[in-house]
């Protein structure tokens, strides 16, 4: 039901891709530079796939997690709307930019209603593909997105307007870019994206170890594996991000992913082991 669990939902924004383009009998691509790009600013921002073959040497090479090159430099993305945005970091800011201003009412792209009614009812901190990080004066609108062999993340305090965005073209530049954050958060004394702060507990045995590894489904979403790697649990993630795990105190087998703070806890014994990941609860499958 709608407004009971929080589910990433990439298909459901290729969903409304495909509506809108049956119903106004218009290409993704077209709609977005006349709503949304060229209204904003967003100057060199195209959703069109493949990317124009004009643009190509400005188009920065992905890399894999490995730091080989993506073959052929990057994927084509069918599902424009969910993974389909050619864009620069100016461009991504200019977004953030015209956004607060409609969250001031200050805009002639966004209805200030329409704004406030998008962050109105978080679930778990997510807005409609927003996460709504921190609190009173302090809260971030934020968004992380990346595809194979890139990364990207931006943030902007809807109060103070201070904000900032990172790209990577690697898998691995998620790492930079949360260093990237939390130095310009220690820099501009933000209350969000600073170290978070835990104590580390002893490390399981290697038996306990191997009993938490295996696949975990989330209903209707993705399926993350656990692995044990050199000592330690590894998530892997579908897009092959892969998240070394310290164990930490607190609940019973507790870790955090030091570079993210992301948590990730296990409850239950063999088949009926669960994971908690992202405020969500992921089941053990075959």
């Amino acid at each position: 039901m709608p407004g009971t669990t929080l589910r990433y939902s990439g298909p459901g924004y290729t969903v409304a891709e495909i509506a809108l383009q049956q119903h106004l009998k218009r290409p993704f691509e077209s709609l977005m530079r006349t709503w949304l790009t060229g209204p904003v600013g967003m100057r060199h921002a195209d959703f069109s796939q493949p990317a124009p073959r004009e643009g190509e040497e400005h188009v920065a090479r992905g890399h894999q997690g490995d730091g080989q090159p993506v073959p052929g430099g990057w994927h084509a993305h069918p599902e424009q709307a969910a993974a389909g945005l050619w864009a620069t970091p100016a461009d991504l800011a200019a977004l953030l930019i015209e956004l607060r201003k409609g969250w001031l009412g200050t805009s002639t792209v966004f209805a200030q209603a329409s704004v406030h009614d998008l962050l109105a009812r978080p679930f778990e901190e997510h807005a409609y593909g927003f996460r709504l990080i921190g609190d009173g004066e302090q809260v971030f609108l934020t968004h992380y997105g990346g595809t194979v062999g890139y990364r990207a993340g931006m943030t902007l305090n809807l109060r103070s307007g201070d904000g900032a965005v990172f790209m990577a073209n690697a898998d691995s530049g998620m790492d930079l870019g949360m260093e990237f954050f939390a130095a310009v958060s220690d820099t501009y004394g933000w209350s969000s994206f600073g170290p978070t702060r835990v104590e580390r507990a002893a490390t399981p045995p290697a038996d306990v170890l191997q009993s938490l590894a295996g696949r975990y489904g989330f209903e209707d979403g993705p399926v993350v594996e656990v692995v044990p790697e050199a000592g330690v649990l590894t998530l892997v993630f579908p897009n092959g991000d892969r998240y070394p795990l310290s164990p930490i105190k607190g609940l019973p087998r507790a870790f955090i992913h030091a570079d993210t703070g992301v948590r990730a806890s296990f409850d239950g014994e063999g088949e009926a082991t669960t994971i908690q990941l992202y405020g969500d609860t992921g089941r053990r499958v075959r």
